[in-house]
């Protein structure tokens, strides 16, 4: 069962406009395929595990899921263990512009014997099959193109706790809204292809893991889960010739006629300008219309709002 939590709903005015956002913040969690895939062969080198196109040990079944990266001897006892996970985000609209996200992990285990530049884990996105399973073959989906996340350092990994992960622009570009958005976890010596030293004794093993829990752990409070802010613009008022120009009326009713003729025919102005397609030059009048208004001390709130809608329609 897909499970969604709307967390926070308002309506975000801009007074310099006449578009009004609503903002939606939304928690979804993960669907039930999150899990782990090791690469193969095994035994096998650094360079025939990393080029693989087939997995093994696949388990998305597991209360936890994890991604690491071992060694125990130079005789290819290595293991390479990419995460998976998805997050159905269709139902996100369409015209929905996402304004940030964060991916929130529960931390119950991680270690480190490296401390090296990468011991850190990156989120890349990915096209695993299914949202409901994994198979050996998912472990070469996950794309090259970037990281859609920034950086998960072991040193700040906090346990027993949710770690929260704040996706840069590329990740927020590849929400899907149609279907499930997918992802990949990996430890920085795999991203970057750095194949790993042996530190300590042989038959000990060197590693750099951490582990989350999944879906399928007990509970509620400790899911993966993703949480995604969007404007949805709720509505966008054009101001027509007709509307323009009555308030330019009621605005100027106590002048002097000669007064009030000339501010609706630079009102008519504006408009015809803007029927032979010159925005620009309407643009320009129409500051000079708002000048002078403000010059002879013509004031109205209508006429003012009126004045800021048509110069945003005209900016666009």
């Amino acid at each position: 069962m897909i499970r969604i939590l709307f967390v926070a709903a308002f309506l975000l005015i801009n007074p310099f406009s006449a578009i009004a956002a609503e903002v939606q913040t939304v928690r979804i969690y993960a669907d039930i395929g999150d899990g782990n895939i090791s690469t193969s062969p095994y035994p096998g080198s650094w360079s025939e595990q990393y080029n693989s196109g087939f997995g093994r040990a696949t388990d998305y079944e597991k209360p936890f899921f994890y991604s690491q990266v071992s060694k125990r001897d130079e005789g290819g006892y290595l293991e390479i263990t990419r995460a998976f996970i998805s997050f159905d985000t269709s139902i996100i609209p369409d015209d929905a512009l996402i304004t940030s996200a964060t991916l929130n992990l529960f931390s119950v285990l991680k270690g480190d014997t490296y401390n090296d530049d990468q011991n850190y884990f990156g989120l890349q996105t990915s096209g695993h099959q299914s949202e409901t399973s994994l198979v050996d073959s998912d472990i070469n989906t996950c794309d090259t193109e970037g990281l859609v996340a920034e950086k998960i350092y072991v040193n700040d990994i906090t346990l027993d706790a949710y770690n929260t992960v704040q996706l840069n622009q590329l990740g927020l570009d590849n929400i899907n809204k149609i279907d499930s958005s997918k992802f990949c976890l990996r430890e920085g010596h795999d991203i970057e292809n750095q194949e790993l030293q042996k530190l300590l004794p042989e038959f000990s093993w060197d590693y750099i893991t951490a582990h989350f829990s999944s879906i399928e752990s007990e509970g509620l409070d400790r899911d993966p889960y993703l949480e995604i802010t969007y404007e949805i613009i709720a509505d966008e008022t054009d101001i027509s010739r007709e509307e323009f120009l009555q308030l330019v009326t009621i605005a100027t009713d106590n002048q002097k006629k000669p007064l009030q003729k000339f501010f609706l025919r630079q009102s008519n102005h504006i408009f015809d300008l803007i029927e032979r397609g010159k925005d620009k030059r309407a643009l320009l009048e129409l500051k000079v219309l708002a000048l002078l208004l403000r010059a002879k001390n013509i004031q109205s709130d209508d006429l003012s709002d009126a004045i800021k809608d048509l110069r945003q329609q005209l900016k666009k």
